[in-house]
């Protein structure tokens, strides 16, 4: 992978994040009825406070894109936190307590994840990465 498809990779992680950030914190609704995800939560303090978490990481994600080698424990902190994203969001859905939909926002995030997994492992072997 070249420098520049990490940098696009880590670009377009950052944008889904400030976006899906920007939303879920000034109207959650949106989203949610767009991808028929019920129910709504009721909860709106913890929502944007979620929100707000999202739309921080997206800023490490972009700041990643420029040195991979540099920002290893933030490629490696997101990648967690997406998978914990995809855990928690398969966690509820098996419960009963949200529907399946959550799931499509949530295989984004394994998809990054998996993406900075691969990004992190080309960062710590110390492979070249051409412009």
């Amino acid at each position: 992978m070249s420098h520049s498809s990490h940098k696009l990779l880590f670009t377009v992680a950052a944008g889904f994040n400030w976006l899906v950030g920007l939303i879920l914190f000034f109207n959650a609704d949106l989203l949610l009825e767009l991808l028929h995800i019920t129910p709504v939560p009721i909860e709106t303090t913890f929502l944007r406070l979620f929100a707000g978490l999202v739309f921080v990481f997206g800023f490490g994600y972009y700041a990643a894109g420029s040195d991979l080698k540099t920002n290893a424990p933030v490629i490696r902190l997101g990648g967690i936190a997406k998978l914990m994203v995809v855990a928690i969001a398969a966690y509820e859905v098996v419960l009963g307590n949200i529907s399946w939909q959550l799931m499509l926002v949530a295989s984004a995030d394994l998809i990054f994840a998996l993406l900075f997994f691969r990004a992190l492992r080309i960062a710590i072997t110390n492979q070249n990465i051409t412009t």
